[in-house]
């Protein structure tokens, strides 16, 4: 099945810095293994896991989950302040951490692009700020993840919309436009999101990222779908992927355990890629 939708409990943004952060390098009991799809992962003091994920040409997506009633950081910067994933890493990662050179060559990448500027910029202190809709974005009961997408992403996309699902059994791919189902276009921002918003144990939802890369074999030229980034989501958990590379991504939620997922949302924002056409 696909469907090109193309739908708080307090919390202190202060105590998401420096020494409440776990870096990948910490001692054993709090390290978080980064995983052969990520460059660096951190756990926040509340609880939410922020992953750099190699987009597997360099460039380097964000995603993060959260626990129920917990807001993303991660989203909050992306939204809010248009960061990039240096900045983002930057800003919630522990003093003194050593920077992968993905991020700052991504950065690099997207000054480049934009004209933005090559120096990274400090946004730590914004995150005891509060009020923008991103920072309202929560999992928690039916109804409440799909309206507080569509606030969250209000003029900061051109495009923002989700879906709610019952009975999921199997899989469900969903993307961000017809053009990136079909692949006559890209998006140069791309959020996912799903949100397990089920009411009792055990079911749990898996939410995918995939990007279709261009592919060269024996001179013939394919795009092909490459799962990046995965999440296993309990009750009242959400994942969110953001990425400010013009590329072509889509999600995919389904039951890792052949059981049915009585209620979830699915949601994406994006901004087209402008003037683009077939051959990205």
């Amino acid at each position: 099945m696909s469907l090109a939708i193309a739908g708080t409990a307090p919390d202190s943004w202060g105590q998401t810095r420096a020494e409440e952060l776990m870096s990948i390098e910490n001692t054993a009991g709090v390290v978080i293994d980064p995983g052969a799809r990520s460059i660096a992962r951190f756990r926040l003091a509340n609880g939410n896991i922020v992953d750099f994920v190699d987009l597997l040409d360099g460039h380097v997506g964000v995603g993060e989950k959260a626990k129920r009633g917990q807001r993303l950081a991660s989203t909050y910067l992306a939204s809010a302040w248009a960061a990039t994933p240096l900045e983002i890493f930057l800003a919630l990662a522990p003093r003194g951490s050593a920077v992968p050179e993905a991020l700052r060559t991504d950065h690099e990448d997207f000054a480049a692009r934009s004209g933005r500027s090559r120096a990274p910029r400090d946004l730590t202190a914004y995150l005891t700020q509060q009020g923008n809709g991103a920072s309202d974005l929560v999992c928690s009961d039916q109804d409440t993840f799909y309206w507080a997408w569509l606030d969250a992403f209000e003029g900061v996309t051109d495009y923002v919309l989700a879906a709610e699902g019952h009975q999921l059994s199997g899989q469900y791919s969903f993307y961000p436009g017809k053009h990136i189902y079909e692949g006559t276009n890209a998006n140069d921002i791309t959020h996912l999101g799903a949100c397990n918003d089920h009411s009792f144990e055990p079911e749990v939802l898996t939410m995918e990222v995939h990007r279709r890369i261009k592919t060269v074999h024996a001179g013939v030229t394919s795009y092909t779908w490459f799962e990046i980034s995965e999440a296993n989501l309990n009750i009242d958990e959400m994942y969110v992927f953001y990425s400010n590379l013009p590329a072509s991504y889509r999600a995919r939620v389904k039951s890792p355990m052949d059981e049915i997922v009585e209620h979830y949302t699915i949601a994406v924002a994006y901004t087209k890629t402008p003037a683009l056409s077939i051959g990205f």
